[in-house]
Order: structure tokens, then C-alpha cells, then sequence
């Protein structure tokens, strides 16, 4: 196995890592057996693999629980990454997430913390029907605060985001906080971040994790065609809109 140093970080990250949310089951997904999850683990870890990605909201926390479960006996060889919603980044509930995070994953400290998405509008109103939250959204600046403050008590050992552009970047920068990484869609069909994204992201020293690097399935041969996968998984931006859900 190959690694790559995450930007400017100390955290040196397997070439290929784990994406875990399948991980929990759920309606998603469908079912999934904590002892298919355990063994899928173990032999990624025997590969060397060392990086495994979860987020509170996959499969509603179970995703979290079952990481937790398969990584409990190997904490200590791998890294982590796990990710908050935009709805839950006030300065309280950042603290109150975390550390239910950190929960089921039976760990003190996760070491790749991320914002999900962007604090905007569009993406709050994804995560949440709550008109309090939507009509007083939390600040960008309060939220990386509140971050920057639980990486000095060791909660956290770097700060990321995942699917957020440059101006989105610049806005977080200029609070102080340092980005370790952004996490983007990037595939051999989907190379957007090529463009604008990567040569920021190289001049800031931050680092870039690919997901949906197979497409949801379709550059690994499962199925054939866009059209073939199935809905429930289609529903990102790689997807035509006329297939609704996307």
C-alpha cells in the first residue's frame, strides 16, 4: 500500500481508504451484519488500509456505532474521519455532536473532524426542518472557533471540510483556522476540482480526500450504465435531474 501526507498535516493516509456508509444499514443501504463489517475491516486493515470515513448522519449514527465496534481493537493503527451537518455547527451543539460522536465511536479523539457541507443556506435546509435553525443559521466564524477550541483539548487532531468550493475555503481561512483537508467527488468521469479546486487547495496545503471514486459503482463494473444504478444512490450531482431525487 501507498501513502500521501494530507496536506500540511502529520497524518500520512492510505492511498485507498474506507468508505463506510453502508456501515449500520438502514434504509439507505438495506441490512447490514456487524460481523460482514468486522471482517471487511480487518482485511482492509491487513492490505494497509488505515483510513476509514463516516459521518453522523450516515444510516442516522449506526454507521459511527459499527466503525466503533470493527475499529475498537485497532484504534491505534488507524485514522479516522468523521463529519458534522451544517444544521449542528452553533458553538453548542458542535460540543454536544462531537462528543456523541466521538461515543459511538468508543474513541476520545477523532482525528479527521470535517464540516459536511457548507454553512449556507441550501445545505442547512437539507439537514434540517427546524425553522429556528434555517431562519438563525450558525456563523462561519463561530463554528471554526468552536473548533479550533476542541482541537486544543485534544478532541480533535485536524480540521477538514468535505464538498466545499474555493470562496467557501477562502471564508473559512480567513477566520484562522487551518484546513487540513476537503473532501470532493473525484473520479476518472468527474473532474470538476481539477479546475479551480486542487491548485487552491495546493497553494493552502490542504489536503484533498476523492470519494465516489468509483462512481457508485459503475467504474467498478457493477452496473453498466447510469441509469442502472439505483435510485436511492443516484441521487447526487453525477446524476440527471429528470431522474428526480437527485
Amino acid at each position: 500500500m501507498n501513502y500521501r501526507r494530507m496536506g500540511n498535516s502529520s497524518i500520512e493516509l492510505s492511498v485507498i481508504g474506507m468508505g463506510c456508509w453502508a456501515y449500520g444499514g438502514g434504509q439507505y443501504w438495506g441490512q447490514q451484519a456487524q460481523s460482514d463489517v468486522n471482517e471487511v475491516v480487518k482485511a482492509a486493515i491487513d492490505q494497509g488500509i488505515n483510513y476509514f470515513d463516516t459521518a453522523e448522519m450516515y444510516n442516522a449514527g449506526a454507521s459511527e456505532e459499527s466503525v466503533g465496534i470493527a475499529l475498537k481493537e485497532y484504534r491505534d493503527k488507524v485514522i479516522i474521519g468523521t463529519k458534522i451537518s451544517p444544521s449542528n455547527c452553533t458553538p453548542a451543539l458542535i460540543r454536544e455532536h462531537l462528543n456523541a460522536s466521538l461515543k459511538r465511536l468508543q474513541t476520545d479523539y477523532v482525528d479527521i473532524y470535517m464540516l459536511h457541507w457548507p454553512i449556507e443556506p441550501h445545505s442547512i435546509e437539507h439537514f434540517t426542518q427546524q425553522k429556528d435553525v434555517i431562519n438563525n443559521p450558525p456563523s462561519v466564524e463561530q463554528a471554526f472557533e468552536t473548533l479550533q477550541a476542541l482541537q486544543s483539548e485534544g478532541k480533535i487532531r485536524y480540521i477538514g471540510v468535505s464538498n466545499h468550493g474555493v470562496a467557501q475555503m477562502r471564508e473559512i481561512l480567513d477566520t484562522k483556522a487551518v484546513l487540513a483537508v476537503n473532501e470532493m467527488p473525484y473520479n476518472l468521469f468527474c473532474r470538476a476540482i481539477e479546475t479551480d479546486i486542487i491548485p487552491f487547495n495546493q497553494q493552502n496545503g490542504i489536503g484533498i480526500i476523492g470519494y465516489m471514486a468509483l462512481l457508485q459503482g459503475i467504474l467498478a463494473g457493477i452496473y453498466s450504465k447510469p441509469e442502472d444504478v439505483p435510485p436511492p444512490q443516484a441521487h447526487s450531482r453525477h446524476f440527471k435531474q429528470e431522474r428526480g431525487g437527485t
